[in-house]
């Protein structure tokens, strides 16, 4: 693959919360968001889990058919993101699990 990456799927999965008061949104564990990126075209990618958090590609992160299982996306090692933003439920203080 060279230096760049395909990535075929992402989850964030909340682990538990340390410190502080434990705000409403986090007083249960478990998923955060999933992306399958198998949208196979445009600029936006998915969630999954069910709670809206969406991405848009950034720098020339571009779909291919060739993932493991098809469709995913492609980076090119060195300016290419999914921009998830910053909403509230990515700002954790404790533990989370990627998995990719």
């Amino acid at each position: 693959m060279g230096t760049a990456e395909r990535i075929a799927g992402l989850m964030l999965v909340v682990g538990g919360l340390v410190g502080g008061a434990t705000p409403a949104w986090a007083q249960s564990a478990g998923l955060l968001a999933a992306y399958s990126f198998n949208e196979g075209a445009g600029t936006t990618v998915g969630d999954a889990s069910g709670n809206g958090l969406g991405g848009t590609l950034q720098g020339g992160a571009a779909w291919t058919t060739g993932g493991k299982y098809g469709g995913a996306l492609s980076f090119n090692g060195s300016s290419s993101f999914v921009d998830l933003g910053n909403p509230a439920l990515f700002q954790r203080t404790g533990s989370i699990t990627l998995e990719a």
